[in-house]
C-alpha cells in the first residue's frame, strides 16, 4: 500500500512550495532564504461562541482531543473528493479529483491540475504507480500518459516521481493532527453549517518548530524564516476535515489556500491507463 499525501497535507505541501518558489524569485544569488511571516487568515462570522473547557457544542477545544478526533475520522474514510487552490502573485493553480483510501491511507489517486504557463496535467496514482498526461507541447513520446519514475528523461515528469517518493512517507490520517498537536491551543471560533454538514470552525497556529523531524515540510518552512502557519480548520462531528484555509507571506510572495473535500465515502473506481497508450519515457 502506497502512503501519499492526501487533500489533508496538500495545505502544508503548498506552503513549502510558495517558500521555495519565493526563495527563487526574490533572491537573485540564491544564498539564503528569505524571512517570512504568516499571515492569520480571515474568519467567517461564527453561529456558536459560548465558552467550555472541554468542548463547545460537541466538538473539542483541546489540542490533544481535537487531534483524536481527526485521527479517528480520517481512518473512516473510504473515499473523497479533493479540490485545492493556491492564489499567488495573481496567479492561481488549482487542482481537483479522487482520492480512495483504507484505514486514512490513500491507496489510489486521480487528479486535475491547471498550472500557468505549463496547461492542463492529469496525475494518476495507482498500485503504487504514477502516470502523468501532460500537455502536447510538454511531451516527449506521442503516447498521452507516461509512467513517472526517477530515470524519466522528461524533467517534469521526473520532479513529478521524486515528489511522490518524498511524500510516501507521510500518510494522510495523522496530517491535520499533526498540525493540531504543534499548537498550543486550539481556538473554535464557532459551529456552522458546510455542504449539508455540520462543522466546527477552528482557528489555529502552527508552531513550526514543534512539527516532528519526520514531517515532510518541516526543513523547508524552517528555512524560509517561517516560525508559524495559521490554518483555518472546518471538522464535521465525526473528525472528518472538510475544508482547510492557509495564508502566507515569505519576502515578497504571499499565497492563499483552499482545500475542500467533500462527496465522503462515495462510489470511486479508479484504474491505471491502457498500456498501449503508456510511454516510459
Amino acid at each position: 500500500m502506497t502512503k501519499t499525501r492526501s487533500g489533508l497535507t496538500w495545505l502544508v505541501a503548498t506552503a513549502a512550495l510558495v517558500v521555495a518558489l519565493s526563495g527563487c524569485s526574490s533572491s537573485t544569488s540564491g544564498k539564503a532564504a528569505p524571512t517570512g511571516s504568516a499571515t492569520p487568515p480571515s474568519s467567517t462570522s461564527p453561529s456558536s461562541t459560548s465558552p467550555s473547557s472541554t468542548a463547545q457544542g460537541g466538538f473539542p477545544i483541546q489540542p490533544a482531543a481535537l487531534a483524536s478526533l481527526l485521527k479517528s475520522g480520517a481512518a473512516s474514510l473510504t473515499s473523497a473528493h479533493i479540490t485545492f487552490v493556491v492564489r499567488s502573485g495573481g496567479q492561481s493553480i488549482s487542482l481537483g479529483g479522487d482520492e480512495a483510501l483504507s484505514n486514512g491511507t490513500v491507496k489510489d489517486f486521480t487528479f486535475d491540475e491547471q498550472i500557468p504557463g505549463v496547461g492542463s496535467i492529469t496525475l494518476l496514482s495507482v498500485g503504487g504507480k504514477l502516470y502523468v498526461k501532460l500537455p502536447p507541447s510538454q511531451r516527449q513520446a506521442a503516447k498521452p500518459w507516461t509512467l513517472a519514475t526517477a530515470n524519466s528523461t522528461n524533467t517534469l515528469v521526473r520532479a513529478m516521481a521524486g515528489s511522490l517518493k518524498s511524500a510516501s512517507a507521510q500518510t494522510g490520517v495523522d496530517s491535520a493532527a499533526i498540525l493540531v498537536s504543534a499548537t498550543n491551543s486550539v481556538n473554535l471560533v464557532g459551529t456552522e453549517t458546510l455542504d449539508g454538514a455540520k462543522v466546527g470552525h477552528y482557528r489555529i497556529v502552527v508552531n513550526i518548530a514543534k512539527l516532528p523531524s519526520s514531517f515532510q515540510q518541516k526543513q523547508t518552512l524552517q528555512k524560509s524564516g517561517l516560525t508559524t502557519l495559521p490554518v483555518e480548520l472546518y471538522v464535521d462531528e465525526q473528525g472528518r476535515t472538510r475544508k482547510l484555509t492557509e495564508s502566507i507571506t515569505v519576502g515578497s510572495t504571499h499565497a492563499d489556500t483552499i482545500v475542500t473535500l467533500s462527496k465522503l465515502d462515495a462510489p470511486v473506481s479508479i484504474t491505471a491507463p491502457p498500456a498501449s497508450q503508456v510511454s516510459t519515457r
